[in-house]
């Protein structure tokens, strides 16, 4: 089966981590028979698939002033006969892109509300929590309707889940990354850290609550204004820098993470990653895959009015074991589906279940041979990587250096050798170099790879000892003769 994501492209927090496991689990996707590639709006054969899933940021800046002629492209596209899926990469579960619904095969959303008959109605402001800041205190809002229109009870049918924004890398060097991988997209750099505090190690920090107000609509910066004021001379909300917020965390025993724009934050993965205990605002009313939000399963819930915030804190610092257990619930589930052994499998088999509800079954269109290699054509991205390696800027040499550098969590490569395997343009080689590595050693089953990568061999001034070779994974014998690195 084909399936065709149009995207464009990791521009968005949101945006890259639905992107993030596609990239990520493509071989295991290919396992199942599902060959899913991203693509632009201009490719050629963009409805030549058995899938079109359209990432909505694609269509963000048309939604609002040009939604009639959005709205005609996205029929022109069901009109071929290739079934639509919507994936709605928003942050609230109480906005939807309503008027797409009648258009696509199924609309999917990163989060749903448990109570999809809301979505008949309208929410105030698009969010049930400025919904509930609105008529719990009075809040409101310059631009105080709803963000669209609701929809049928009959469409609500075709409301799904796809897959929350904490499947991406959120460990401290993990924006940058996927921030070099927007620019380079050399798919090594996109992985899933492992866990970097365990529960129950000592942590000195009783509380940690870092987080910004600068929202433009009162009703969402509201709960962050009051926790503020409630907890003012407990302790600083203002954020500081990347590495010192992640330090803060590993030794923190509870963090504090209210809502946003959404309800789901970035901060709440950063927090099972490092194992502090999460302390939320209530989740019971929403639904996500995974379930990262079992109510004081795996966070600590407090209540949206905030009577209870102080309360709860108390609780969670005296009560070591359960903290503990609950801080470790979290990160056990976070790890399983991002770093664990079957996370490949788990991710592989919730998208396959999304696809055969639109259309029914998974056809075997991926080849294979009785190796666990995928056999058919090779994609030869080499001319590309020639054109690339003749306009590297420096900027680019230094975002490699401190995407690798994080990798791999060293300063320097200093008397290390250094393999590069499907080395492509050779950046990460000439990276691997600059760091100081003693010995490099790249190949790639592409020639003009090779090439690619050579002509940087031959620009490089370093003294390193630096090889480059055509080779290939799959060639064991290959892979025996390299030696140890």
């Amino acid at each position: 089966m084909r399936v065709n994501v149009l995207t464009p492209g990791f521009t968005t927090s949101n945006g890259s981590a639905f992107l993030f496991p596609l990239v990520v689990h493509k071989y295991a996707l290919r396992d199942a028979s599902i060959d899913v590639r991203l693509v632009r709006r201009s490719a050629a054969g963009l409805t030549d698939c058995d899938v079109l899933a359209i990432d909505s940021k694609e269509f963000r800046n048309e939604w609002a002033g040009q939604r009639s002629r959005a709205r005609d492209l996205i029929s022109s596209y069901r009109d071929t006969g290739t079934k639509i899926i919507w994936f709605d990469t928003t942050d609230s579960t109480g906005t939807l892109q309503a008027p797409v619904i009648s258009i696509v095969d199924k609309y999917l959303k990163s989060q749903l509300l448990a109570d999809k008959t809301r979505y008949t109605e309208r929410v105030y402001g698009g969010r049930v929590h400025s919904e509930f800041y609105n008529q719990t205190s009075g809040i409101t809002d310059d631009d105080c309707g709803a963000v669209d229109e609701p929809i049928t009870l009959g469409d609500t049918s075709k409301l799904g889940i796809s897959w929350n924004s904490g499947l991406a890398d959120y460990s401290t060097y993990g924006p940058i990354r996927i921030g070099l991988y927007r620019r380079v997209a050399i798919a090594k750099l996109l992985h899933y850290p492992g866990a970097t505090g365990a529960p129950s190690s000592r942590r000195s920090n009783n509380l940690s609550a870092r987080f910004g107000i600068s929202y433009s609509k009162a009703t969402v910066r509201y709960q962050r204004e009051k926790i503020q004021y409630l907890l003012a001379g407990r302790l600083n909300t203002q954020k500081v820098g990347r590495r010192g917020y992640i330090k803060e965390l590993r030794r923190s025993k509870v963090v504090l993470s209210p809502f946003g724009w959404g309800e789901i934050t970035l901060k709440d993965f950063e927090v099972f990653l490092t194992g502090g205990m999460l302390l939320k605002p209530a989740m019971d009313h929403m639904q996500t895959w995974p379930n990262f939000y079992e109510k004081d399963v795996t966070y600590l819930s407090h209540g949206w009015d905030l009577s209870d915030l102080e309360e709860r804190i108390e609780w969670a610092i005296d009560n070591v074991a359960d903290r503990q257990a609950i801080s470790a619930e979290g990160q056990r589930r976070y790890i399983e589906y991002t770093s664990g052994g079957s996370a490949a499998e788990l991710f592989t088999e919730h998208f396959k279940s999304l696809v055969i509800d639109v259309v029914g079954t998974v056809v075997n269109s991926v080849s294979r041979g009785d190796s666990a290699v995928i056999e058919g054509p090779r994609f030869k991205f080499g001319k590309n990587w020639q054109n690339f390696v003749g306009s590297i800027e420096e900027g680019q040499r230094r975002d490699a250096r401190t995407a690798l550098s994080g990798l791999l969590d060293v300063e320097s490569l200093e008397h290390e050798s250094f393999l590069d395997a499907g080395c492509g343009s050779g950046i990460v080689s000439l990276a691997a170099r600059e760091l100081g590595a003693e010995r490099i050693h790249s190949f790639d089953y592409d020639n003009d790879s090779v090439e690619a990568t050579r002509t940087l061999v031959s620009e490089s001034k370093s003294g390193s000892e630096w090889t480059v070779e055509q080779g290939s994974l799959t060639d064991e014998q290959y892979l025996a003769g390299l030696g140890q690195f």
